[in-house]
């Protein structure tokens, strides 16, 4: 491997790594210290790597700032890795990604190297000149154009939210009761109920034909009309005032023969001749012991359990993750973002980091 020689060292050299970066390279981390005085910025690093014996080679040919570096970071998340990804393919593809560096106003003094999903930091380096065509179309392209930042808006969480707190309060006011639509019933079904009713009279007008015994007799009615009062319950409300008609048939029993001479055309017979009670001695009282009575046992109160709260769950950040994916494989909302965010004390959702650990609701 030949190693640049027209080279200039800032900084010390690091024993293990040696770091090269191409004059134009420097040039743009220049320029966008510049406009990072008074703030932090990430610079996106890109190049080659060779090693040989116990030392590691990097060189360094692409620079662009990113968005979402802006400050130093051990593990980069999905969203660090993803944004320098696309860069990479559209402005560097023949480079692997190196690393950043950060940027404050102040001149660079070493970059944070990537390797094994890790980020150390080297310190120095040295400025070589070489033929260097993609930084070079990189800076000419970009020259007149000012790079808006990605960020991740948040109407659809906040409208997705909103129409969640709607539907609570609507549940709330009508106390869980949702109004249905009344299923509209076949021509001639609700008239089956008066029909079973006039029925139901005729066949107890025939019973009580045959019997003479007027307690018997009201028992049978009042089964009927249980049976009849149970079929009208399971109806709509504009059946039962029909079928009331129906009912009010039932008369006193000084009426009921005459009202089933009408219903049968049945020729009324003679009442039989109930023989006239023969008086008897009346049996002088026993008197009777009248038990003590029993306690009734008083039930001891049930303890009513407390509905318990939900716990959260501590999650560990994955590479690749990020805060949405993550709502939208656990709650199938992305809405919960917020919440997230909230109970971690997270400022930023794209800023997390691999190996941190949240609690999620």
């Amino acid at each position: 491997m030949e190693l640049p020689k027209n080279i200039t060292q800032i900084g010390e050299t690091d024993k293990n790594s040696k770091i090269y970066m191409e004059d134009y390279v420097v040039s743009y981390i220049k320029q966008q210290s510049r406009k990072a005085a008074g703030k932090q910025m990430g610079v996106a690093l890109y190049g080659k790597q060779n090693k040989e014996e116990n030392m590691s080679y990097y060189f360094i040919y692409g620079a662009c700032k990113v968005n979402y570096i802006s400050k130093e970071v051990r593990h980069l998340s999905g969203a660090q890795l993803q944004e320098a990804e696309r860069i990479r393919k559209s402005n560097f593809e023949e480079y692997l990604f190196l690393g950043y560096c950060i940027l404050d106003g102040e001149p660079v003094e070493g970059i944070h190297l990537y390797e094994n999903e890790i980020c150390r930091y080297i310190k120095g380096y040295a400025c070589f000149y070489e033929k260097n065509d993609s930084m070079l179309s990189f800076m000419v392209e970009n020259r007149e154009k000012e790079y808006t930042p990605e960020q991740v808006s948040c109407i659809k969480y906040e409208e997705v939210k909103d129409r969640q707190q709607e539907r609570k309060r609507l549940f709330e006011e009508n106390k869980g009761i949702v109004s249905k639509k009344p299923v509209e019933k076949p021509e001639g079904e609700n008239n089956f109920f008066p029909v079973a009713a006039v029925l139901m009279l005729a066949v107890l007008g025939v019973a009580a034909a045959g019997y003479s015994n007027p307690g018997e007799l009201q028992a049978r009615l009042n089964a009927g009309l249980n049976t009849l009062q149970a079929w009208f319950q399971q109806e709509e409300e504009e059946v039962l005032p029909a079928a009331a008609e129906h009912v009010e048939t039932l008369v006193a029993e000084s009426q009921l023969t005459e009202a089933i001479q009408k219903e049968n055309d049945v020729v009324p017979t003679e009442a039989p001749v109930t023989a006239a009670p023969v008086p008897t001695a009346t049996p002088e009282p026993v008197p009777v012991s009248t038990p003590a009575p029993t306690p009734i046992p008083t039930p001891e109160p049930t303890a009513v359990e407390e509905p318990v709260a939900a716990v959260p769950q501590e999650y560990t950040i994955q590479i690749g993750d990020t805060l949405i994916q993550i709502c939208r494989n656990r709650y199938g909302d992305e809405g919960m973002v917020k919440d997230v965010c909230a109970m971690n004390g997270i400022s930023n959702p794209n800023n997390i980091q691999v190996g941190q650990k949240i609690l999620l609701p």
